[in-house]
Protein backbone atom coordinates (compact mmCIF):
# COMPACT_ATOMS: atom_id res chain seq x y z
CA UNK A 1 0.00 0.00 0.00
CA UNK A 2 2.83 2.45 0.90
CA UNK A 3 4.63 1.22 -2.30
CA UNK A 4 1.57 2.47 -4.18
CA UNK A 5 0.94 6.36 -2.79
CA UNK A 6 4.39 6.72 -3.26
CA UNK A 7 3.98 5.87 -6.73
CA UNK A 8 1.09 7.68 -6.87
CA UNK A 9 2.27 10.61 -5.46
CA UNK A 10 5.80 10.74 -7.71
CA UNK A 11 3.19 10.66 -10.57
CA UNK A 12 1.66 13.60 -9.13
CA UNK A 13 5.00 15.26 -8.69
CA UNK A 14 6.15 14.39 -12.46
CA UNK A 15 3.07 15.70 -13.97
CA UNK A 16 3.15 18.78 -12.11
CA UNK A 17 6.87 19.52 -13.19
CA UNK A 18 5.87 18.64 -17.04
CA UNK A 19 3.24 21.04 -16.53
CA UNK A 20 5.28 24.26 -15.54
CA UNK A 21 7.83 22.59 -18.11
CA UNK A 22 5.87 23.03 -21.13
CA UNK A 23 4.20 26.40 -19.84
CA UNK A 24 7.46 28.09 -19.92
CA UNK A 25 8.41 26.32 -23.40
CA UNK A 26 5.62 27.85 -24.53
CA UNK A 27 5.99 31.60 -23.47
CA UNK A 28 9.96 31.12 -24.49
CA UNK A 29 8.64 29.37 -28.05
CA UNK A 30 6.24 32.88 -28.25
CA UNK A 31 8.62 35.29 -27.13
CA UNK A 32 11.05 34.17 -29.60
CA UNK A 33 8.23 33.90 -32.17
CA UNK A 34 6.93 37.81 -31.45
CA UNK A 35 10.56 39.14 -31.79
CA UNK A 36 11.20 37.52 -34.99
CA UNK A 37 8.08 38.88 -36.28
CA UNK A 38 7.75 42.27 -35.12
CA UNK A 39 9.11 45.03 -37.68
CA UNK A 40 9.60 47.38 -34.84
CA UNK A 41 13.68 47.69 -33.69
CA UNK A 42 13.41 49.38 -30.09
CA UNK A 43 16.35 52.03 -30.17
CA UNK A 44 16.06 53.21 -26.47
CA UNK A 45 14.39 53.90 -23.81
CA UNK A 46 14.16 56.81 -21.35
CA UNK A 47 12.32 57.62 -18.56
CA UNK A 48 11.90 61.34 -16.53
CA UNK A 49 12.29 60.87 -12.99
CA UNK A 50 9.96 62.70 -10.31
CA UNK A 51 12.88 64.81 -8.15
CA UNK A 52 10.57 66.73 -6.11
CA UNK A 53 9.01 62.98 -4.74
CA UNK A 54 11.05 61.61 -1.85
CA UNK A 55 12.79 59.65 -2.84
CA UNK A 56 12.40 60.11 -6.44
CA UNK A 57 10.45 58.16 -8.46
CA UNK A 58 10.07 57.34 -12.07
CA UNK A 59 7.27 58.92 -14.05
CA UNK A 60 7.07 58.47 -17.51
CA UNK A 61 8.72 56.09 -20.23
CA UNK A 62 9.30 56.57 -23.88
CA UNK A 63 10.03 53.49 -25.81
CA UNK A 64 11.84 54.84 -28.81
CA UNK A 65 10.99 52.25 -32.03
CA UNK A 66 11.67 52.44 -35.55
CA UNK A 67 12.15 50.06 -38.19
CA UNK A 68 15.13 48.13 -40.08
CA UNK A 69 12.51 46.38 -42.87
CA UNK A 70 11.12 48.96 -45.38
CA UNK A 71 9.37 49.73 -46.59
CA UNK A 72 6.70 48.81 -43.76
CA UNK A 73 3.67 50.62 -42.59
CA UNK A 74 3.31 49.98 -39.01
CA UNK A 75 0.32 52.53 -37.51
CA UNK A 76 1.01 53.05 -33.84
CA UNK A 77 -2.40 54.11 -33.64
CA UNK A 78 -3.79 50.49 -33.58
CA UNK A 79 -1.45 48.72 -31.66
CA UNK A 80 -1.53 48.70 -27.67
CA UNK A 81 1.07 48.75 -24.81
CA UNK A 82 0.35 46.17 -21.66
CA UNK A 83 2.56 47.55 -18.98
CA UNK A 84 3.20 45.15 -15.66
CA UNK A 85 4.63 47.23 -13.03
CA UNK A 86 4.93 45.97 -9.34
CA UNK A 87 1.47 47.58 -8.24
CA UNK A 88 -1.03 47.12 -11.87
CA UNK A 89 -0.85 45.63 -14.87
CA UNK A 90 -2.20 47.58 -17.49
CA UNK A 91 -3.56 46.96 -20.95
CA UNK A 92 -3.03 50.86 -22.97
CA UNK A 93 -4.65 52.55 -25.90
CA UNK A 94 -2.98 54.83 -28.33
CA UNK A 95 -4.53 58.84 -27.92
CA UNK A 96 -3.32 61.66 -30.03
CA UNK A 97 -3.56 63.52 -26.57
CA UNK A 98 -1.46 63.81 -23.45
CA UNK A 99 -1.21 59.89 -21.85
CA UNK A 100 -3.05 58.66 -19.39
CA UNK A 101 -1.64 56.57 -16.68
CA UNK A 102 -2.64 53.05 -16.67
CA UNK A 103 -5.25 53.81 -19.72
CA UNK A 104 -3.28 55.50 -22.84
CA UNK A 105 -0.08 55.55 -24.41
CA UNK A 106 0.75 58.85 -27.03
CA UNK A 107 3.83 58.90 -29.63
CA UNK A 108 5.70 61.71 -30.13
CA UNK A 109 7.55 61.68 -34.00
CA UNK A 110 11.46 62.42 -33.04
CA UNK A 111 12.33 61.26 -36.53
CA UNK A 112 10.01 61.60 -39.43
CA UNK A 113 11.10 62.90 -42.80
CA UNK A 114 7.87 61.37 -44.83
CA UNK A 115 5.28 62.97 -42.12
CA UNK A 116 4.17 59.45 -41.66
CA UNK A 117 3.66 59.59 -37.86
CA UNK A 118 2.01 58.19 -35.96
CA UNK A 119 2.79 55.13 -38.79
CA UNK A 120 6.31 54.05 -38.98
CA UNK A 121 6.91 53.36 -42.94
CA UNK A 122 10.61 53.87 -42.89
CA UNK A 123 14.07 52.87 -41.59
CA UNK A 124 14.65 56.71 -41.04
CA UNK A 125 11.59 57.11 -39.09
CA UNK A 126 11.97 57.12 -34.99
CA UNK A 127 8.92 57.48 -32.62
CA UNK A 128 9.09 57.72 -28.74
CA UNK A 129 6.09 56.01 -27.04
CA UNK A 130 5.20 57.85 -24.47
CA UNK A 131 3.55 55.81 -21.53
CA UNK A 132 2.79 57.22 -18.18
CA UNK A 133 3.54 54.94 -14.80
CA UNK A 134 2.66 54.74 -11.69
CA UNK A 135 5.48 56.50 -9.28
CA UNK A 136 8.20 53.55 -9.86
CA UNK A 137 11.36 53.18 -7.47
CA UNK A 138 14.90 52.36 -7.17
CA UNK A 139 15.45 48.71 -8.28
CA UNK A 140 11.95 48.45 -9.51
CA UNK A 141 11.07 46.18 -12.33
CA UNK A 142 8.80 46.40 -15.08
CA UNK A 143 7.86 45.26 -18.40
CA UNK A 144 6.26 46.61 -21.71
CA UNK A 145 4.51 44.89 -24.45
CA UNK A 146 3.77 46.72 -27.63
CA UNK A 147 1.55 44.56 -29.85
CA UNK A 148 0.81 45.03 -32.93
CA UNK A 149 -2.15 44.93 -35.28
CA UNK A 150 -0.72 41.98 -36.93
CA UNK A 151 -0.34 40.07 -33.79
CA UNK A 152 3.45 40.84 -33.66
CA UNK A 153 4.94 42.01 -30.39
CA UNK A 154 7.85 43.44 -28.82
CA UNK A 155 8.51 43.45 -24.78
CA UNK A 156 11.28 45.43 -23.26
CA UNK A 157 12.13 44.65 -19.51
CA UNK A 158 13.17 47.08 -17.22
CA UNK A 159 14.95 47.79 -13.99
CA UNK A 160 15.23 51.61 -12.51
CA UNK A 161 18.58 52.49 -12.05
CA UNK A 162 20.14 54.23 -9.02
CA UNK A 163 20.56 57.33 -11.49
CA UNK A 164 17.15 58.29 -10.39
CA UNK A 165 18.44 59.76 -7.33
CA UNK A 166 20.37 62.08 -8.98
CA UNK A 167 19.25 62.80 -12.45
CA UNK A 168 16.17 64.12 -14.04
CA UNK A 169 16.19 61.85 -17.10
CA UNK A 170 17.60 58.58 -17.35
CA UNK A 171 18.26 56.00 -19.94
CA UNK A 172 16.69 52.70 -19.18
CA UNK A 173 18.28 50.84 -21.99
Amino acid sequence: MAVLIVAATTAGVLFNVTDVLQSRADITGEAVTSEVDSPLTVVAVTGRVNQTADPSTLTDVRVIVSTSQAPVSVDLRQATALVETPGAIDDLEYSADTPTAGETFSVEALSDPDGSAPVVTETTDQFAVVIETPPLSVHDRFAVRLQLESGATKRIEIRVPERIRTESAVSLR
